[in-house]
């Protein structure tokens, strides 16, 4: 509609100018019309500077308006009532409003944004490609207490390294830091993602102080494993102590020792019993005490890349005299089938050992026994082994303590076997879980 006006306007000027431009060929033929030659030509003059008045002003004003639109700059605006373009002015002065909403509308939200992430209790920063730090939380500014943050290598003097961590640090990958802020360590759990705005790549990082999560933990950890230490110790503290007291009867009388003459067979061999008993005991609660610096003394992984269905066939060899006794199917699922994993191979061979092994202990021989080991990657692309069964599963009220050290529900376990599962997984900076339900069996999953 509007280049269709502006097309209609010129057209018309182009033809009085063309009708001007007769009237003056015709009066030249008659030299004597001085008059009308002078008035014609003098209308023609004007009509061209109308002409080039009009295109220039209307030049000028689409300028403006694509100036606007692209610095978004709202407040310029055209009268409506001019005598140019109306239609023009109207539409331009509509996009102008329109910007100028946007640009309200933009800075609510950005505010909003602003308000939620000086909100968040965890510290959040984002920095660009060349270190300078675009966005910063006040978590963040309490946290390291500083009052401004602009430079992502200023987090080095908090920590030797911090920044080159936070580079090196895998997207949706969680470490653990260690700072030391004002003399005061933190345990900081720090986790970053990737992003780009424009043509920029932005990593937003996130600082979260799990100082008091470690510590609720670690007391829970130690509330648990005094609970069986006292157990372990007690069971064999208790016979100790009352066969003293018996032997010290047999040897005393109102509370002055015996003579020989007054010591008959019987009292010898109590005594011996008794003596062997004590032997027994102590031997025990030394090779509890030696499990127990076993579980805390374990040589850092020398790790190496391997097959890990070569692993998985080694295992399932190795217990092949239990499974077929108890008719229990093994079967070795890995996807893909050439995978490969950088560990400690003899650690992880221990695992699914301790894994596999309670496995076949938890499965009766007159069941249809189903065990299988299986590999994949997960929808992040980490490894993850599985070792399935369909056995009797764990009770809810345990499932819990299972990874405590020494907390068994078998007559004859030690209790270490799964506690050292999980120290051997955190080694490699892996995890180990469990999913059981009673009476149906357990999965447990080691993901690195």
């Amino acid at each position: 509609m509007i280049i269709r006006r502006f097309y209609i306007s010129i057209i018309v000027r182009v033809i009085l100018i063309s009708l001007n431009s007769l009237v003056i060929v015709v009066a030249l033929q008659n030299p004597t019309h001085f008059f009308t030659i002078g008035i014609t030509c003098s209308l023609f003059v004007v009509q061209i500077l109308l002409l080039i008045r009009y295109i220039n002003r209307t030049n000028n004003d689409l300028l403006l308006f694509y100036e606007s639109l692209v610095n978004q700059d709202s407040t310029n605006s055209l009268p409506i009532n001019s005598r140019g373009n109306k239609e023009l002015n109207k539409i331009f002065n509509a996009i102008s409003q329109r910007i100028s909403f946007l640009k309200i509308e933009k800075e609510v939200q950005y505010q909003y944004l602003k308000h939620v992430v000086d909100h968040l209790e965890i510290g959040l920063f984002a920095f660009a490609s060349d270190g300078k730090v675009e966005l910063v939380n006040r978590a963040a500014l309490k946290l390291f207490q500083t009052s401004a943050i602009n430079d992502i290598n200023v987090l080095n003097a908090y920590h030797d390294g911090l920044s080159d961590t936070i580079l090196n640090l895998s997207p949706d990958r969680q470490r653990i830091v260690r700072l030391t802020i004002n003399n005061d360590p933190l345990n900081i759990s720090v986790r970053a993602i990737n992003f780009r705005l424009h043509d920029d790549m932005i990593r937003l990082v996130s600082f979260h102080d799990i100082n008091d999560e470690l510590n609720e933990t670690e007391l829970k950890s130690w509330e648990k494993l005094i609970r069986v230490l006292t157990h372990e110790i007690m069971n064999s503290i208790s016979p100790i102590n009352s066969l003293t007291t018996t032997l010290s009867r047999i040897y005393q009388s109102d509370d002055k020792p015996k003579s020989i003459a007054q010591l008959n067979e019987n009292d010898i061999k109590d005594t011996i019993s008794g003596l062997s008993i004590i032997d027994k005991r102590s031997k025990g609660l030394m090779e509890f005490v030696k499990k127990y610096r076993q579980i805390y003394s374990i040589p850092q992984p020398v790790k190496e890349s391997f097959r890990v269905k070569e692993v998985f066939e080694g295992i399932r060899h190795l217990y092949i005299n239990e499974y077929q006794k108890k008719g229990i199917d093994f079967i070795v699922k890995v996807f893909p089938e050439n995978i490969e994993l950088l560990a400690d191979k003899a650690m992880i061979e221990q695992v699914l050992i301790n894994l596999t092994k309670n496995a076949i202990e938890s499965i009766d021989s007159n069941t249809d026994g189903v065990i299988e080991m299986i590999a994949f990657r997960n929808e992040m692309s980490h490894l993850t082994i599985q070792v399935k069964d369909n056995g009797k599963g764990i009770a809810p009220d345990v499932l819990d303590d299972i990874f405590v050290p020494f907390f068994t529900t078998k007559n004859n376990g030690s209790g270490i076997g799964l506690s050292l599962s999980r120290q051997i997984m955190q080694m490699h900076s892996g995890t180990i879980k469990v999913q059981s339900e009673e009476g149906k069996g357990s999965t447990f999953s080691m993901g690195f």
